[in-house]
């Protein structure tokens, strides 16, 4: 009974957490029903290892669970159509023993029913009668009723339409006005956009003529830099203030008016700018959530919220690091 309760309550939370799109979660309750679930949560189960496992580029796991779930299919079709033969048999005999019983009452209930409708005929007869005079009395009645309410209601129709119309006409023209006001506002916020791309297309052309007079980077800089960043990472130790404005330096080096470009198109938190860097250095969602020390869906919730906040519009994290990389 233990183990019911738990399978029930693991696939329940696997099912929310999957629903609500955390990874970390699913795959936590996927591996306790890998365990204590019953035959049908562990099949679920090892369907969502064996996504996990390819999502992270596991392919020897995911693997496993492929094949573990395709085993517990196998299972389940065997179950199932042990069950869809002995629901056939039951329901065959069911019948069988329905039709009998049936026939049976039918002829019991043959003889009485003629005596009685033989008796109720005549009165059923003389009832029928005196309730249809009574009631297309009834009906003239209501007959009568309804049009005097039709009538009324044709005079309140027509008030509440011609309110209405004068309502609508008023708001059109308020539409129309402000339509007319969103219009020139559009036009000036226009303008100004395109006064801010001149501005910043001057700027990138400036850093070119720079970059093209003045000798190039090696590049030499910026993979030590990535190679310190990759040591830190493996020996698990955090990254100083010394060190992000070095990462900061370089890159700016590498990229002319990189931050520039980011903080002039929006305002942005330190913690956001870090993720802003890492990306434009290559590093990869895993890598960055083990540098800053966040899970990988909270990076990848970061990165999206940061493509909102720059281009006012809903789009995906790698949206935002194709940006990034652009710049």
């Amino acid at each position: 009974m233990e183990t019911v309760i738990k399978s029930s309550a693991y696939a329940i939370a696997m099912d929310i957490y999957e629903k609500e799109k955390k990874p970390d979660s699913v795959f936590f309750y996927s591996a306790l029903l890998m365990t204590d679930g019953d035959i049908h949560a562990k099949h679920e189960a090892a369907k969502n290892l064996s996504r996990f496992y390819v999502d992270n580029n596991d392919t020897h796991r995911a693997l496993f669970y492929l094949k573990e779930g395709m085993t517990l299919s196998d299972s389940l079709n065997k179950i199932n159509a042990v069950n869809s033969v002995a629901k056939m048999h039951f329901a065959y005999n069911y019948s069988n023993r329905e039709k009998e019983n049936i026939q049976l009452k039918a002829e019991a209930k043959e003889n009485k029913m003629m005596m009685g409708i033989i008796v109720l005929g005549a009165l059923l007869l003389g009832m029928f009668y005196a309730f249809m005079n009574e009631r297309n009395k009834k009906k003239y009645l209501k007959l009568k009723h309804l049009n005097e309410q039709l009538d009324k209601l044709r005079e309140e129709a027509t008030r509440e339409n011609k309110a209405k119309i004068e309502e609508k006409t008023n708001e059109l023209i308020a539409l129309k006005t402000e339509i007319r006001h969103l219009n020139k506002q559009q036009k000036e916020e226009k303008l100004r956009y395109e006064a801010e791309i001149k501005e910043i297309q001057s700027g990138i052309e400036k850093a070119i003529s720079i970059s093209e007079n003045s000798s190039k980077p090696s590049g030499c800089d910026i993979v030590e830099l990535y190679t310190m960043i990759q040591k830190r990472i493996g020996e698990e130790k955090n990254l100083t203030p010394v060190d992000w404005e070095t990462i900061d330096s370089v890159v700016n080096k590498e990229h002319p008016y990189f931050k520039t470009k980011l903080y002039k198109m929006h305002e942005m938190k330190d913690f956001e700018y870090k993720i802003c860097l890492l990306i434009k250095m290559g590093f990869q969602n895993s890598e960055i959530s083990v540098i800053l020390h966040r899970s990988y869906s909270a990076i990848t919730q970061q990165r999206t919220n940061l493509y909102t906040k720059f281009f006012k519009s809903k789009g995906k994290a790698k949206d935002f690091d194709n940006f990034i990389r652009s710049l």
